[in-house]
Parts: structure tokens; sequence; C-alpha cells
């Protein structure tokens, strides 16, 4: 086949469609895939957060973090995470005013923690 008759013959504008949408696809999964795992590390930092500070709410937010990315897709997700941003606020404002690290010993203003 000439490259005349292939451009007229409408086969180069099948190929083109088909790398256009596996092109989509693959953007598609990309996303989803930074999405994922942008939740997991985010749960895992409020559970962290709640670990160290023992404030529940911030154990809450992971809850409605996990749960509200699963259930995103049915729309009921987007609830639990504006539910999740309320409880990241009242989790912050139930923060104490100073915190103990280790063996009972407060830390001095300004101090560093490894």
């Amino acid at each position: 086949m000439h490259r005349a008759q292939l451009w007229h013959s409408g086969d180069i504008h099948t190929k083109m469609g088909t790398v256009g949408l596996m092109m989509v696809v693959l953007g598609l999964v990309l996303i989803v895939l930074a999405v994922i795992l942008t939740v997991y590390f985010h749960i895992k930092a409020w559970r962290a957060t709640y670990e160290i500070t023992g404030v529940e709410e911030f154990n809450q937010v992971a809850t409605f973090l996990k749960w509200g990315a699963i259930t995103l897709v049915i729309l009921v997700g987007a609830i639990l995470l504006l539910v999740a941003q309320i409880f990241r606020i009242i989790a912050f404002s139930k923060l104490p005013e100073e915190m103990e690290v280790g063996g009972g010993e407060e830390l001095q203003e300004g101090a560093l923690v490894y």
C-alpha cells in the first residue's frame, strides 16, 4: 500500500484513535493511582498523629477519609470527606497546649525533636 493510499483509506485515523484512547486510559489509571497513594499516606499521617497526641478525632479523620475515598464513586464519599474535614478542625482544636516526650520530659519552647 502506498503512503497516499494509507492516508485516504481511513486506517491511519483508526490507528490514531486507538493510540489516543490508550493514552487517555493510561492517564486515568495514573491519576487513580496517584489519588490512592495520596489517600493512603494521609490516612497513615492522621493515624500517627492520633498515636502521638492521643486525640481520638485524628483517628476518626483517618476513618472518614478512608471510607470517603472508597465510597466517592457513589457520591456518598463526598459527604464523608466533608465530615473528615470537620473532624480535622475539631481535632486540632482539642490538641493539648504542651506535649510530653517519651519518658515524661517536657519540651522546651523552640526545641527540636528527632
